[in-house]
């Protein structure tokens, strides 16, 4: 049996529990769970991708990206974002 396509089929389909089947393979083997979740590449937060804009000095991007995020008008999100790259300069994570 292969079982590396066994198991995609599984978690792949519609029907499938995957946090059921997660927690059950926790307690089967929980070394490989802690394993896997640590070789997983960072989740950015959506705030780290309208910092990544500022960083880029795409303001009007980071504005675009904080209105998506937060639902703010456009007046709001530019003010939060205008703070927000104060605050990353006054932190030193970016030059002014």
């Amino acid at each position: 049996m292969n079982y590396y396509s066994k198991a995609i089929d599984i978690i792949t389909d519609d029907t499938c529990n995957i946090r059921r089947l997660l927690i059950q393979i926790a307690k089967m083997n929980p070394s490989a769970v802690v394993k896997a979740h640590n070789e997983l590449p960072k989740q950015l937060t959506w705030l780290d991708d309208v910092k990544e804009s500022i960083y880029a000095d795409r303001i009007i991007e980071a504005i675009k990206k904080y209105r998506h995020y937060t639902k703010l008008g456009l007046r709001e999100a530019k003010e939060a974002v205008e703070t927000l790259k104060l605050d990353m300069i006054d932190k030193g994570e970016l030059n002014s």
